[in-house]
């Protein structure tokens, strides 16, 4: 559908620690424009706490190499997650 111009690209979801250059290259070969990153929080303290699995580190690197690769970029942010506060939900978004 990208190839025949009916979709301009495909945009998807994926974990921050999911993201590496072999799997960047793949995608950009099979048509996708866009990724957004379910981040939930920049802070690392919030994302251990709620068993995220990846650091707001990763959130910056997988960022990074994704720009790099030319791709748009989103990063999903969740407000309210346990051991956060106002304070924090404030500083993530």
């Amino acid at each position: 559908f990208v190839q025949n111009g009916i979709f301009g690209g495909i945009r998807l979801s994926t974990r921050p620690d999911a993201i590496d250059e072999e799997i960047l290259s793949i995608l950009k070969a099979h048509g996708v424009t866009a990724i957004e990153l379910g981040a939930q929080s920049m802070s690392d303290a919030v994302l251990t706490a709620n068993h995220r699995g990846h650091t707001a580190e990763d959130v910056r690197q997988a960022s990074r190499l994704i720009k790099s690769y030319g791709f748009s970029l989103g990063l999903q942010m969740m407000t309210g997650l346990y051991q956060s506060s106002d304070t924090i939900d404030r500083q993530t978004a």
